[in-house]
């Protein structure tokens, strides 16, 4: 039988509206969907546990994990706890799953110690490729504000998994934090010979090698402005529209390619996207935009 397309209610209270069927459906389809709604999926989730545990079968199973980790996300404790109960007495507390969750759970407390522990654990006794506790351990370094100890498990991480895009996002992210443009950019390659048609890795890049400064990185960040543009050419990118003016009136007055063809036709080129954006997306009244055009004006003339 064939269900109509879920509709996720705007604001978590307004899950009282929803039937019992249309509270199950709509946790599936969060388990099912990359979408993090931990409000949502608390109150619907304990809504079911508290009132229709029967009814859901084995699938009681998964919501209780589910429910688990919404209810950390919004510092309900003792429910996660509540949760972590039922689930260890059916799975065991040995269960490499179940152990994970506890730790989880003493994340949330601010027990960073016993957690580390937990998932060093988990990795050298059960399963040193274990994904999640590698990541979690990541998660605490960070918590604690420690940077280093961080790149460090992220880059232990990925001698074992090249290819998780998700971590060389985050080493990148790590060391933008203590601007280190170079080593950035080396993630950001990683990331666009993963996914070369992803127009947010190629503006990330650009940034990165705008940052490096010297005319040699300039280039590099105008061209990778540039495919951003040709991969998503919308007023949603306007960054890299901005990255491409940028990086011309640079060139052209910082490093002696003022009379530059290429530039000063991609400096025109840009000038005038950016008038067009600015005219369909803008009401008359505002006035940021009479002034940025004729900052526009001067700086291209």
């Amino acid at each position: 039988m064939k269900h109509e397309p879920i509709v996720h209610p705007k604001y978590p209270h307004e899950y009282k509206k929803l039937t019992f069927n249309e509270m199950r459906r709509l946790l599936q389809d969060i388990r099912q969907n990359p979408v993090r709604k931990p409000a949502l999926v608390y109150f619907c989730g304990m809504e079911l546990l508290q009132n229709h545990a029967g009814a859901l079968g084995d699938e009681i199973w998964s919501i209780y994990e589910q429910v688990l980790i919404a209810a950390l996300d919004v510092n309900q404790i003792a429910d996660a706890e509540f949760c972590w109960v039922k689930l260890s007495d059916r799975f065991s507390k040995e269960s490499q799953r179940v152990q994970r969750l506890k730790a989880m759970i003493l994340e949330a407390e601010g027990n960073y110690d016993l957690a580390e522990e937990v998932y060093k654990d988990i990795l050298e006794e059960t399963n040193k490729c274990d994904i999640h506790s590698h990541k979690r351990r990541v998660a605490i370094a960070k918590a604690r504000g420690n940077r280093a100890d961080a790149i460090g498990k992220l880059e232990e991480f990925l001698k074992l998994y090249q290819t998780d895009e998700e971590a060389w996002h985050e080493l990148a992210c790590l060391h933008l934090d203590g601007c280190e443009y170079s080593k950035a950019c080396y993630c950001y390659e990683e990331l666009i010979l993963h996914d070369p048609n992803n127009w947010m890795f190629m503006l990330k890049y650009a940034e990165c090698l705008y940052s490096l400064g010297e005319k040699k990185h300039m280039l590099e960040a105008r061209k990778y402005y540039a495919q951003s543009i040709c991969l998503h050419d919308s007023v949603r990118n306007l960054r890299s529209y901005y990255g491409l003016w940028i990086c011309c009136i640079m060139l052209a007055t910082q490093y002696n390619m003022k009379d530059n063809a290429e530039n000063k036709d991609l400096l025109k080129w840009v000038v005038s996207k950016l008038r067009g954006l600015y005219t369909t997306h803008c009401s008359e009244g505002q006035a940021a935009k009479p002034l940025l055009m004729l900052k526009m004006n001067q700086l291209s003339e």
